[in-house]
């Protein structure tokens, strides 16, 4: 017999861990307070030896700065890019906040910049292209932007 979740934290918690995107949340104090499987197989760090530490100390690419994670907790939402025992991941990262809408942390989602890539179908020059259009449009010189075909 399958056993279901028996309350409402018991589903968030299988959600979570069931979830094909890495996930982690932190409270206040930049402590890791959540780190889901998935988050594991790609850090290839157990969650076990991040609870509880500080954000600073996991990350060995800092992308993000301390005051940048403070901004999230202010109700600031970042996406980037971070990099983790020797690999590249997209993040975004929004407020964590509790049922009366105040923040009491962040939550980031993180996916291996190589399996968005893959699953996406797009090439290394195509997943630049959002780079190049906001090069395009702050630059005051005319430019034009070709594929290999001069298309």
């Amino acid at each position: 017999m399958i056993k279901e979740p028996s309350t409402e934290h018991d589903l968030h918690a299988c959600i979570l861990e069931s979830q094909a995107t890495g996930v982690f949340a932190f409270n206040k104090s930049l402590q890791i307070i959540s780190w889901n499987k998935s988050l594991e197989k790609l850090s290839s760090i157990p969650s076990t030896n991040v609870i509880g530490k500080s954000l600073i100390d996991v990350f060995t690419y800092h992308s993000f700065s301390a005051e940048q994670f403070k901004r999230v907790i202010g109700g600031a939402e970042i996406s980037g890019h971070v990099g983790m025992n020797g690999k590249e991941a997209s993040v975004t990262m929004a407020p964590l906040v509790n049922p009366d809408g105040d923040a009491i942390g962040g939550v980031a989602t993180l996916q291996s910049v190589e399996t968005t890539q893959k699953n996406s179908g797009l090439s290394q020059m195509e997943s630049l292209e959002p780079y190049m259009v906001q090069i395009f449009e702050r630059s005051s010189l005319g430019m034009v932007m070709l594929d290999l075909d001069f298309k």
